[in-house]
């Protein structure tokens, strides 16, 4: 019984075959080849989509550098205006005071007017042991005193006077 099965399906089955309609398999072949045409215009598109975005990328990151090198020369920029109107302020601050102290502004040092001030009034102190006295026929009285043996006698200190009598030794001879 098992062979009569065997062959009753296999009979079947061809008659089935038979009965079926012949597969066009012109047909399937060029529909695939439609949707393989399909994906690949897709494929070229989205490439194409792929390439316009990296430029833009790269466009972009273009743009980036170049404003973060402006942006860094901006910083340089004010950095430098900053520095020189510290130095414009500085200068106006050390010729006032030169102005007002009367000490040549190339004297003068310090940061602040108070400090400027201070070393102004230092220079003034140590130029004051420099001034020239006029002449005593002149009506000035900066004229020494003659030296004489009286004067060095007169002295108090026996080393000064020992000192005094050595420089004028032409008075005692």
């Amino acid at each position: 019984m098992s062979e009569q099965q065997g062959a009753e399906e296999q009979v079947a089955t061809e008659e089935t075959a038979a009965n079926a309609p012949a597969e066009d398999w012109k047909s399937r072949f060029y529909d695939a080849q439609a949707e393989a045409r399909k994906w690949e215009q897709r494929s070229k598109r989205n490439k194409a989509d792929l390439d316009d975005a990296l430029k833009r990328l790269d466009a972009s990151v273009d743009a980036s550098a170049a404003l973060d090198a402006a942006v860094k020369r901006a910083d340089e920029a004010e950095a430098e205006v900053s520095r020189l109107r510290e130095q414009k302020e500085h200068a106006d601050l050390v010729s006032a005071v030169s102005a007002a102290t009367g000490v040549p502004a190339d004297l003068l040092r310090g940061a602040n007017e108070d400090e400027l001030k201070a070393h102004a009034g230092l220079i003034s102190r140590y130029a004051e042991g420099f001034k020239p006295g006029y002449p005593s026929d002149k009506g000035g009285s900066n004229a020494q005193q003659a030296v004489t043996v009286a004067s060095i006698e007169s002295i108090k200190d026996p080393v000064q006077r020992v000192v005094a009598r050595a420089k004028n030794i032409d008075l005692y001879s």
